[in-house]
């Protein structure tokens, strides 16, 4: 099954002289989890798909910023529902103050295709 996945990466620079830990998580406003439709290969987006349908991730979602360098971690979405939906991304850096940043995903049309017909049927599946 295909899965259609975006994603931006996100750069974080350290222009200090010092060595520092980051770490990131998505704060995952509370909803009840619920599989989208059943398929065949189970993938990981399929599992962690959030009700009402679409999953974000950071990956990765920790490491280390050396002095005067940059670091990368990618905000991946997929939606299994169309809508728009809202979410936050929190990053921590040692000694400051966490940094929310608010995301908004806007997914657009219906990302199922059905079969109008079967194969074996001339009938159409859908009426």
């Amino acid at each position: 099954m295909f899965r259609l996945v975006r994603s931006r990466v996100v750069t974080l620079r350290n222009t200090c002289r010092l060595n520092a830990r980051w770490s990131c998580a998505v704060r995952r406003h509370e909803r009840p989890r619920h599989r989208t439709v059943h398929t065949r290969e189970e993938d990981q987006w399929s599992e962690v798909v959030h009700h009402p349908g679409y999953s974000l991730s950071c990956s990765p979602s920790h490491g280390s910023l050396a002095a005067n360098t940059s670091a990368y971690f990618t905000v991946s979405v997929f939606a299994g529902t169309w809508g728009l939906y809202y979410d936050q991304i929190i990053i921590m850096v040692e000694e400051l103050e966490p940094l929310v940043i608010d995301v908004w995903v806007e997914a657009v049309g219906s990302p199922l295709s059905f079969a109008l017909r079967t194969r074996d049927s001339q009938w159409p599946v859908l009426w």
